[in-house]
């Protein structure tokens, strides 16, 4: 019925998706449409796109209905991604209908799903099962399919850093299921782990680029001064 909390400042507040600043500045604003000296860090381009894109098509897509309308299909979409990943680890079709009907009815954070601000949260489940079920490509298609895919999760949200290790492992052992004849595990894990990176490279150099952040004084120090061997370890 309305815009509440979280929603009023990222979207009747936020001046990119509003349309106050032109599209080209979309890799130089944070989620909130603020620049890097005003930030609070949250670097999620993809999000900024999509309401936009929507702000753009008039007042019937500016709703809260309609805005709230793209998490629900997303998160359906990733439910069939699940019941899609089962279907090609199990062979059985009532697992995997149970698997994505679990997921799309016991969601890990609810407010992902019924909140406009939760949209990073399911565009970066969207790259990262994108980037499970790529592991069933041939190795050439599944490299590029886990760099697009794990891209895409990255600039969605930045907890899609978990896809470097999760990706790789899955890789790992689901490798003699999805190619029975050439496993090739190890070398799967490894591919796979190297296109993860590369997103992570990708999305790294892109928000150093276009939205630098500095350090904070205390890691500016010499670590002879950080004190006992211990905290110059963490340092």
């Amino acid at each position: 019925s309305n815009y509440i909390f979280d929603e009023q400042e990222a979207l009747l507040a936020n001046p990119f998706v509003n349309g106050k600043i032109p599209f080209r500045d979309v890799l130089t604003r944070d989620f909130w449409g603020l620049p890097h000296d005003r930030s609070i860090g949250s670097y999620r381009p993809l999000p900024d796109i999509v309401w936009r894109a929507f702000w753009d098509l008039g007042p019937v897509f500016r709703h809260p209905w309609a805005l709230h309308w793209i998490n629900i299909v997303v998160h359906a979409v990733n439910a069939a991604c699940v019941a899609r990943i089962a279907l090609g680890l199990t062979r059985n079709r009532g697992a995997s209908w149970l698997a994505g009907a679990t997921f799309v009815t016991c969601a890990v954070l609810t407010e992902a799903v019924t909140g406009v601000v939760g949209i990073a949260d399911v565009f970066g489940a969207l790259g990262l099962l994108l980037a499970v079920l790529a592991l069933e490509k041939s190795m050439p298609k599944m490299a590029l399919g886990v760099l697009a895919a794990v891209t895409l999760g990255l600039f969605s949200k930045e907890s899609t850093l978990v896809a470097l290790p999760l990706v790789a492992w899955v890789a790992l052992v689901a490798a003699p299921l999805h190619h029975p004849a050439r496993p090739r595990r190890v070398a799967r894990a490894l591919v796979a782990l190297l296109s993860a990176t590369a997103a992570l490279v990708i999305y790294t150099e892109t928000r150093r680029h276009f939205f630098p952040t500095e350090p904070p004084a205390d890691l500016s120090r010499a670590t002879a001064d950080a004190g006992s061997w211990v905290i110059r370890g963490f340092h």
